[in-house]
């Protein structure tokens, strides 16, 4: 039986790829929940917060979507932003990673003095698959891989990601050091 935290964050996740959807803006399930959605739902686990990437472009579109489902700004950065609320007494955090086409279409993201290469010829190729009963957006595993090496260079002291070692098994060791070699590299001077 789902905890009434996990039930909240599945309501809010639907709810925020439903108004994504209604406005055409890109939209994609990562973390722990696309993990979930890879594995068909084999391995729930209690999730801290929801995370999405999407284009920055739209950055401001999804501001005003999660003030309207009364979420409150947690913190921004160049690389993203958070938005958090109290439902029935349970915080619901949800992350949102940028996106950013580079004019060779690569899909990247500009931090301050890095650019990530994301492994990924076209998000229109990256799966719809169910949670909890809906078909949503998701990263697949290169994606996934890919995400969880960013959170953990964009914060070291909390550790590799929670699901690392299963998405390590889901791509094979050639191609992580392939992402990896090519995911996180310094800005070029201009």
């Amino acid at each position: 039986e789902p905890t009434f935290i996990r039930k909240k964050q599945i309501d809010y996740l639907h709810r925020f790829v439903d108004a994504a959807e209604k406005a055409h803006l890109g939209l994609w399930v990562c973390g722990g929940w696309g993990v979930e959605a890879l594995t068909l739902e084999e391995y729930p686990r209690e999730h801290r917060d929801i995370d999405f990437l999407v284009f920055r472009l739209y950055s401001s579109a999804f501001h005003v979507m999660a003030r309207r489902m009364n979420f409150h700004f947690a913190g921004e950065s160049y690389y993203g932003f958070s938005v958090s609320r109290y439902d029935g007494g349970a915080p619901i955090l949800v992350r949102f990673g940028f996106l950013d086409w580079e004019d060779d279409d690569r899909l990247v993201t500009y931090l301050p003095q890095h650019t990530v290469n994301w492994p990924c010829g076209g998000l229109l190729m990256q799966p719809n698959l169910p949670v909890a009963g809906k078909n949503v957006p998701c990263c697949d595993w290169e994606m996934l891989y890919a995400a969880s090496q960013l959170y953990t260079f964009l914060n070291p002291e909390d550790g590799e990601a929670p699901d690392a070692e299963l998405i390590n098994q889901q791509v094979d060791a050639e191609r992580r050091r392939e992402i990896a070699e090519n995911l996180i590299v310094p800005c070029e001077p201009a």
